[in-house]
């Protein structure tokens, strides 16, 4: 179900209980991260949905800032008690990951797979019980 957006640049839909949220932009960075963010939570609270699936597809380019607000947003996820699983992540944007332990941490404390190629595969982990670490 397709949901209306205010922001141009962000498209929203709701999908097996899941926000689907389509950022379209050449990149996230220091100069609209805080854009993004907010558009991003208010657009997932209005689905009334727990978990979200944010689907980078369509941007080219993360900052610092951007990646900022990847962890804001899986931590908001968190708090409402769900998922937040990344789709659609180009290669270079994928690679930013693996260096970092981020990738791994994310993987075993925030409650299982992190990354799905494409928004049904995010459903299809989704569909899957949480690891038994809840989280912690």
């Amino acid at each position: 179900m397709e949901l209306p957006s205010t922001w141009p640049d962000l498209d929203v839909s709701l999908r097996d209980s899941a926000a689907v949220l389509r950022v379209e932009l050449p990149e996230i960075n220091e100069g609209n991260f805080r854009d993004v963010e907010e558009q991003c939570v208010l657009a997932a609270e209005s689905t009334r949905a727990r978990h979200v699936l944010l689907d980078l597809s369509g941007v080219g380019f993360l900052s610092s800032s951007g990646i900022s607000f990847v962890m804001r947003l899986l931590k908001w996820t968190r708090q409402q008690g769900g998922r937040l699983i990344l789709c659609g992540l180009q290669p270079l944007l994928l690679e930013v990951f693996h260096p970092l332990p981020t990738k791994q941490h994310l993987q075993k404390n925030w409650q299982g797979p992190f990354f799905a190629g494409t928004v049904e595969e995010g459903l299809a982990l989704l569909a899957q019980p949480a690891p038994a670490n809840g989280g912690a």
